[in-house]
């Protein structure tokens, strides 16, 4: 641990957990710099491209972000991480300068692991799932380290402390994401959290890169308890300039198509308009709508048109109910059997994986029987099949 943490944080825990009582809107704390120099730029190097993550929604569409969970096999400087983060002195620590005991690690990196958001994403306020969904544990701090060297204000993307985005009285709190900058925060039911569009340049080559933990305890006090729930979101509100009778101008179009794109991702957005031109057109499709049509428009091929949408919204969504359902039969796979299945999947026959996980080809066997009645597939093609569908690879 020692090795990893710049020192002067772990001489400094009393001061720390004033420091981290006394934040407002709720109790959070600013540790700046967070690793050794070495160990960050380790960190950085290590930092997995964007397409090696699960860059895709929850509706199975390539978006502007990319997550790694698996961070030990990221390199040596993950590796190195995940071990500091689990051992009982760096959880003392956190518990010392928190005041929550008994502090658990996730070995899962449940939402955790690392995260990528390019220019246009954003992440409503919202507070987080409160339960972990395989362990039943209680969610109660957020560790985020940022990874951005020279990050520019400009830019956007602050982490974002409310106290009620509910409320027109709402406090906010802003933090820049800069280089080996951590923020520690608690979670409960008004930890409302989030960060506002990226705008650099999509050419600029920047990209907004953090390290996600998450820290959990087996029980929580009746008095800071509340009902089970997933992540709750508050949408941000539309700008006051769309009023009606407004003409939308080019950049009213983008927000409009930006905020389609993202509350309903999967849903075919047809542009119709007697204003447009052939460089709005290419941004249009470029931002993802199905078709752009312009005034004066043949009804025949309109509905032509909306048909193919209408369509391709149905495959989309057949595609996606299964998709959801292989997920869950996933998530009822032990640790082992998820082992077996990935090496199934790649192509080892019974005795090689046997060989590989140091067991007998029959015990090999009788997990394949279990993962193919799991996961509700007829043969190892099959499985293949839907882990492809599950984590589909990105798009070169």
């Amino acid at each position: 641990m020692s090795a990893l943490l710049h020192p002067d944080l772990l001489a400094a825990a009393p001061a720390l957990r004033e420091d981290f009582d006394q934040a407002q809107p709720f109790r959070h704390l600013v540790m700046e710099p967070f690793f050794e120099a070495a160990i960050a730029e380790q960190l950085s190097a290590q930092f997995p491209a964007f397409d090696k993550g699960n860059a895709r929604d929850e509706n199975g569409k390539l978006g502007g972000k990319s997550t790694f969970e698996q961070m030990s096999k990221l390199g040596s400087a993950y590796a190195s991480v995940d071990q500091c983060i689990q051992s009982p002195q760096f959880l003392q620590w956190l518990s010392a300068i928190t005041g929550i005991p008994e502090l658990l690690y996730d070995p899962d990196y449940f939402g955790g692991g690392t995260h990528e958001n390019r220019p246009g994403q954003e992440l409503d306020p919202h507070v987080d799932f409160n339960r972990h969904p395989g362990r039943g544990w209680h969610r109660r701090l957020n560790l985020i380290i940022y990874l951005n060297r020279s990050w520019q204000s400009e830019w956007g993307g602050q982490l974002q402390l409310h106290r009620d985005p509910r409320s027109e009285h709402d406090q906010v709190h802003s933090i820049e994401p800069r280089y080996n900058r951590a923020v520690l925060f608690e979670t409960h039911d008004h930890s409302w959290h989030g960060f506002p569009p990226i705008v650099a340049d999509a050419d600029a080559d920047v990209s907004r890169k953090s390290i996600a933990l998450y820290f959990y305890t087996e029980a929580r006090g009746h008095s800071d308890r509340g009902l089970d729930h997933s992540t709750i979101y508050v949408e941000r509100p539309l700008s006051s300039r769309f009023a009606p009778g407004r003409t939308l101008d080019e950049a009213d179009v983008a927000e409009l198509q930006r905020l389609l794109a993202k509350e309903t991702p999967h849903l075919p957005v047809i542009m119709l308009t007697a204003h447009g031109d052939l460089p709005m057109a290419v941004d249009s499709m470029r931002a993802g709508a199905w078709h752009f049509v312009e005034k004066p428009y043949d009804r025949k091929r309109l509905l032509g048109i909306i048909t193919e949408a209408l369509a391709a919204d149905h495959e989309f969504r057949l595609q996606n109910a299964e998709r959801l359902e292989i997920e869950q039969n996933l998530a009822s796979l032990t640790d082992r059997e998820r082992e077996v299945l990935q090496l199934l999947v790649d192509g080892k026959s019974t005795k090689m994986a046997a060989l590989a996980l140091g067991t007998s080809p029959n015990t090999i066997a009788h997990q394949r029987a279990s993962i193919l009645e799991k996961m509700q597939a007829e043969s190892v093609v099959d499985l293949s099949r839907m882990v492809h569908l599950a984590q589909p690879e990105a798009d070169s």
